[in-house]
């Protein structure tokens, strides 16, 4: 279905066309079924998403990758409220922010499989973080969550770092 900004003259939109605010309104829906769901059905390895034991290899890494990716979906979620609002400010954040969220739940996976891809996979996450966090530092002091991802993105490029060396 088409998105329409306006409608036509009369204020009617043209058959088969989607206002964008309910197409903002729906993204949020998913983000917060996501959110309520702990990301079941969206692509979320089980590895990943289950606890792992605190000896197990990785498991810091792992449990950091989380929480970046945890985060993320918070402060995206506050991206889309944004738009809803009408406000677009955040556009570039929340781009970087969709950008970083995959990449960290893969980088979980890969680190709870003991992947031999790890090391080179934990360098491009890094720099997927390290973009996220830039963006976010931007808007930090007008929204406490941008801080919230951007201090996580930062353990995040430093665990992956480690890894990566």
């Amino acid at each position: 279905m088409a998105v329409s900004e306006k409608g036509d003259e009369s204020g009617e939109r043209a058959s088969g066309t989607m206002p964008r605010r309910s197409v903002l309104a729906a993204a949020s829906g998913v983000v917060l079924a996501a959110v309520a769901t702990g990301g079941r059905g969206l692509g979320v390895s089980p590895a990943a998403a289950a606890p792992q034991p605190a000896n197990a290899p990785n498991a810091s890494l792992v449990a950091t990758a989380l929480d970046c990716a945890g985060t993320g979906e918070i402060c995206l979620q506050h991206c889309l409220r944004e738009f809803a609002a009408g406000k677009t400010m955040l556009a570039q954040c929340a781009k970087r922010v969709a950008e970083m969220i995959p990449a960290c739940e893969a980088l979980a996976s890969l680190a709870a499989l003991e992947s031999q891809h790890l090391a080179a996979y934990a360098k491009v996450c890094a720099d997927i973080c390290q973009s996220c966090e830039d963006e976010c530092r931007k808007h930090e002091s007008h929204h406490a969550i941008c801080k919230e991802c951007a201090d996580t993105c930062v353990k995040l490029v430093e665990a992956c770092r480690k890894v990566a060396a």
